[in-house]
């Protein structure tokens, strides 16, 4: 799909599906876990043979997964936080689970840099992981506190110093739902900076330079401007043939979307005020998700 004027798709479209739905991605090298539940890890070193390395069992519902160096950090439901350390060669069925973390809620997403998980978790807003000794050191719900039950935290995504999430609200305006922005400089203060109210339904979230996308679930794919971070807006939409799902970051001003029985396409944000669809491929099933 890196190549706007090919035709061709990489994987075969006969390949067996390895996992049930895919709920949560994430890439490190040649392998991909998938979050289906439990975790499933593909070898995809000859993209056009991916091949099934292993499953890996949590203790609770898988929806959310990042990799730290080595380790796996797991979006494990009710469970909270499971932490695996997986062979870097050899059977991945073979991974140790280190460590569970109550989180005070159900964790549905999570990232991680620099030894910190952040941790979308349901009823209590943002929950961030110091890995070095697996201990809950923040906890955020700007704005949520008597709101829990129209309000719920989605997605989470980190680039550098700052952590986006993306909350669902149940009215369209007045509350908050929509995009927040925090300061991560100091892990243990995070700091809340804004936040966008005129998109209130992103499932997924990926990070560019001073640009966000959304995957606003299922109706469409929102830009915001993230350069002043106390005053992140929506400056552009883009519409799926099918339903928004899933987004991710390639690198300068290109990202890539998951656009349901629409398959996916490689878009241009050179200027994010006016995003260019560059080309689609269909994928062999429904795309719900990208790492």
């Amino acid at each position: 799909i890196l190549d706007p004027r090919s035709d061709s798709r990489t994987a075969d479209s006969t390949l067996p599906a390895v996992f049930k739905r895919a709920l949560g991605e994430a890439l490190s090298g040649d392998r991909v876990v998938v979050a289906d539940g439990n975790l499933t890890v593909i070898d995809i070193a000859d993209a056009a043979q991916p091949i099934e390395m292993g499953a890996i069992q949590t203790p609770g519902f898988a929806t959310g997964v990042a990799f730290e160096s080595q380790r796996l950090l797991v979006a494990d439901g009710e469970l909270g936080l499971s932490v695996f350390e997986i062979p870097v060669e050899g059977d991945v069925n073979e991974a140790t689970l280190l460590a569970t973390v109550d989180v005070g809620g159900e964790a549905l997403r999570v990232a991680s840099v620099d030894g910190v998980a952040y941790l979308t978790v349901d009823e209590a807003g943002l929950v961030v992981v110091d890995l070095a000794d697996h201990t809950v050191i923040a906890t955020l719900n700007v704005g949520l506190e008597g709101r829990n039950e129209f309000v719920r935290p989605r997605a989470v995504a980190v680039s550098e110093d700052r952590v986006y999430v993306s909350y669902f609200s149940s009215f369209w305006e007045g509350h908050y739902g929509g995009l927040h922005v925090y300061d991560i400089s100091s892990p243990h203060r995070p700091l809340f900076l804004g936040m966008a109210t005129d998109s209130l339904h992103e499932w997924d979230l990926a990070v560019g330079d001073d640009v966000v996308v959304g995957a606003a679930y299922p109706w469409g794919f929102n830009v915001f401007d993230v350069s002043d971070p106390t005053d992140p807006d929506v400056i552009a939409q883009i519409d799926p043939i099918s339903e928004a799902h899933g987004a991710a970051y390639l690198g300068g001003s290109r990202f890539v979307f998951a656009d349901g029985t629409g398959g996916v396409f490689l878009a241009d944000l050179s200027d994010p005020a006016d995003p260019r669809i560059l080309r689609r491929v269909q994928t062999p099933g429904e795309a719900t998700g990208l790492a």
